[in-house]
């Protein structure tokens, strides 16, 4: 469910967002339904010791860009997944939320991915939570890199209590070579 990876976007054969470079427009949600969307990342270092590349969202996506009302971060179906334990989900009815997987598409390093058709999801790591980790490291390689690329793929699920608006974050994504 994470694809093989074209460019700046993935050949994900569930996406039904449209990917740009710098956002993820989702598009209008279905209650009850996921909707996913995928980059893919590309890194090239020199650094002998390798590198790694972290991710961290600014808070959960809010209405309107506001800190009030959100599309909460994903548990997952079984109510395990944060920002260091991936869980599965492939429920979209009762399990809304919002939350991403990896896959290594060439030499890349990644701390979890999905199997198959489920998909295994993590939250992303919040600076607005003092509970959360500062970042979680999204991909890696312990030498250098010529092209070395991975999915990001995102997933997203709203229940029909969900407020309708306009909702979004940011995401960063943080690339330290190691000398």
């Amino acid at each position: 469910p994470c694809g093989t990876g074209v460019a700046n976007q993935t050949d994900v054969s569930t996406v039904t967002g449209v990917n740009a470079p710098l956002a993820v427009p989702f598009g209008t949600l279905t209650l009850n339904s996921f909707m996913d969307a995928a980059h893919l990342l590309t890194i090239s270092t020199n650094a002998t010791n390798g590198y790694v590349v972290t991710a961290q969202e600014n808070d959960q996506l809010g209405k309107d860009g506001g800190t009030a009302t959100f599309i909460v971060d994903t548990s997952g179906d079984n109510g395990t997944a944060d920002e260091n334990t991936a869980d599965t989900w492939d429920t979209a009815a009762g399990h809304p939320g919002f939350g991403y997987t990896l896959k290594s598409v060439n030499l890349a390093t990644v701390p979890f991915t999905s199997d198959g058709a489920v998909f295994n999801a993590r939250r992303f790591a919040s600076i607005a939570d003092p509970d959360s980790p500062l970042v979680e490291t999204i991909m890696s390689s312990t030498g250098t890199a010529d092209a070395h690329t991975a999915n990001i793929c995102y997933r997203v699920s709203v229940a029909a209590t969900q407020a309708a608006g306009d909702y979004e974050n940011q995401i960063t994504f943080t690339a330290t070579a190691s000398f």
